[in-house]
């Protein structure tokens, strides 16, 4: 801890800060937070496969209400599972900088789905959204198809490698005949 203090001062001043493959837990993403509630200056965080887990991401999710610079996160790989997007639905519901966001791989249902969805519908920053390869079905499918009628503000989102089947297909495609989104579902079962 005391050496990650003597550094704090220097990590002010970065833009871009990339921590992939740190075998960061839970703790190193609370200090990590705390830097976040601090800092001015920093845009991006990459923080892909780690070890954050659903607690780690809670301290991530409460800085990032806080944070007013912080435009592109990153957790790829993390194991945030449902609880952590939960965090996460409950910090855009107040950020109002972060424009991208990957929590591709991070085993979220479409209840994890469900609660990015509800915090989504008034957010008008977060335009890119990453949930490839978590485990979402037809329903939170339905749950994005919904915000994707009402929210003009997301222009990418990404669901590879889940399992939205032709009924998740279906869906999507009507709201996107009322959508511009981007939408990437390729390798979708």
């Amino acid at each position: 801890m005391k050496q990650w203090q003597s550094s704090y001062h220097l990590i002010l001043e970065v833009v871009s800060l990339n921590l992939d493959w740190n075998k960061i837990s839970g703790q190193g993403a609370r200090y990590i937070g705390e830097l976040l509630q601090e800092n001015t200056i920093l845009e991006t965080l990459s923080l892909n496969v780690n070890q954050i887990g659903e607690q780690g991401g809670q301290y991530l999710a409460q800085a990032l209400e806080h944070n007013n610079t912080l435009t592109t996160l990153s957790l790829d790989s993390n194991r945030i599972k449902d609880q952590g997007a939960k965090y996460f639905a409950e910090a855009l519901q107040k950020n109002k900088k972060l424009q991208k966001l990957n929590l591709q791989a991070n085993r979220i249902t479409d209840e994890g789905v469900q609660y990015l969805t509800d915090a989504l519908q008034n957010n008008s920053t977060l335009m890119y959204l990453y949930l490839h390869y978590n485990e979402i079905s037809k329903a939170g499918a339905k749950y994005l198809s919904q915000l994707l009628e009402k929210n003009g503000t997301l222009v990418e989102l990404n669901l590879c490698g889940n399992s939205i089947g032709d009924q998740g297909a279906k869906y999507l495609a009507q709201a996107l005949a009322k959508n511009e989104v981007k939408l990437n579902f390729y390798k979708s079962p």
